[in-house]
C-alpha cells in the first residue's frame, strides 16, 4: 500500500498534490505544443507559397487555408499548391531558351530538317531553296528574310518561269476534216467516157 500511493502521488500528484493539477499542466503542455505546431505551419505555408507564385490572392487563399484549420490544413495545402518554384520555373524557361537558341543556330532544312551548311544555297538532299542572292550587294539572304541587312535592299522574290518566259503556248485541236472519196468523181467521169463512146458507135 505504501509503494502503490507513493508511485500515485509521484506520477499523478504531482505537481501541487492533486489530480487537477497533473490535467491542468498535461492540457498547458498539449495546447502549447498545438498552438506552436499551428503558428508553425502558418509560417511555413507564408514563406513556402512566397516562393511558389506572385499572385496574391493565391498567397492569401494559402495561409487562410493553414489559418483556418489548424495543422489539419497542412496537407490540404500541399495538395493544392503550385508544382514548382519560381526558382524552378525560371530555371526550366532559361533551359528552354538554350535549347531554342541552339536549335535555331543550327543549319538545317526547313523541309527535311537534315543538317545544311550555312553556304548552302539549296538543300542537297530535297533541293529545297535555303538562301537566295541579293540583287545589289550579291550576299546571300535567307528565304525568310523581307530586306538584306547588309544594303537594306528589298528581297525580290524570284517569279516562275513560266512567268518570266511567258506561258508555252497550246495545241488548238480542230475538228477531223471530212473525209473525201476520191474514187467517186473517178468512176462518174468513166460512166461519162463509156456512154460516150456508145453513142459514136451508134
Amino acid at each position: 500500500m505504501l509503494d502503490r500511493g507513493l508511485a500515485t502521488s509521484v506520477l499523478i500528484g504531482w505537481p501541487g498534490g492533486s489530480l487537477e493539477s497533473a490535467i491542468r499542466l498535461l492540457a498547458f503542455l498539449f495546447g502549447s505544443y498545438f498552438l506552436i505546431m499551428w503558428l508553425a505551419s502558418i509560417a511555413w505555408v507564408y514563406r513556402d507559397v512566397r516562393q511558389r507564385t506572385d499572385d496574391m490572392a493565391t498567397q492569401i487563399v494559402a495561409i487562410a487555408i493553414a489559418v483556418v484549420f489548424p495543422i489539419a490544413g497542412l496537407p490540404v495545402y500541399l495538395v493544392l499548391r503550385p508544382r514548382e518554384t519560381l526558382q524552378d520555373s525560371y530555371d526550366r524557361q532559361l533551359e528552354e531558351n538554350v535549347i531554342l537558341t541552339e536549335l535555331h543556330n543550327q543549319n538545317v532544312c526547313p523541309n527535311c530538317r537534315r543538317p545544311a551548311q550555312p553556304d548552302f544555297v539549296v538543300c542537297a538532299h530535297c533541293a529545297t531553296a535555303l538562301k537566295q542572292a541579293c540583287q545589289q550587294c550579291g550576299r546571300l539572304l535567307h528565304v525568310q528574310w523581307r530586306h538584306c541587312p547588309y544594303c537594306a535592299a528589298p528581297r525580290v522574290t524570284a517569279r516562275p518561269r513560266s512567268e518570266i518566259e511567258g506561258d508555252p503556248p497550246r495545241l488548238r485541236r480542230t475538228a477531223p476534216a471530212a473525209v473525201v472519196d476520191d474514187d467517186e468523181p473517178r468512176s462518174r467521169a468513166t460512166r461519162a467516157q463509156r456512154f460516150d463512146e456508145v453513142d459514136e458507135r451508134d
